[in-house]
């Protein structure tokens, strides 16, 4: 069962989070609205790019809904 986050990435970039063997990197909570989403753990220092990179994706995603 996805998360509505994990599915929302899955729609948008065809990335399963779960299916994957690969170890969860980060940690997406969900405060009040949809658009407020925080990265808020990460738990393998060495992914810590592939973190970033997702963070970036999300804020031009953010900017260009604002627009």
């Amino acid at each position: 069962m996805l998360s509505e986050v994990e599915y929302i990435i899955y729609q948008k970039f065809h990335i399963n989070l779960i299916g994957s063997n690969i170890k969860r990197f980060l940690t997406i909570v969900v405060y009040g609205h949809w658009n407020k989403i925080v990265i808020a753990e990460m738990v393998q220092k060495h992914h810590i790019y592939c973190a970033l990179i997702l963070f970036f994706i999300l804020l031009c995603l953010f900017l260009i809904i604002l627009i």
